[in-house]
């Protein structure tokens, strides 16, 4: 992997598209895909909610 350091100091433009190509192999999707998500959201969706109301912003 690199990075071009040198246009750091210049905004990103908002319709930048970037691609990542990621092993199947990689940890970090081998942990997503073995998470409950359907189950965790059923705790997480309505604690947003909730927190929405209470929330000054």
């Amino acid at each position: 992997m690199s990075l071009d350091i040198s246009k750091l100091k210049y905004l990103i433009k908002s319709d930048l598209k970037i691609e990542l190509l990621v092993p199947e192999v990689h940890p970090m999707i081998i942990l997503s895909n073995h998470i409950p998500w359907d189950k965790m959201s059923e705790v997480v969706i309505p604690d947003l909610y909730e927190n929405k109301k209470r929330s000054k912003y």
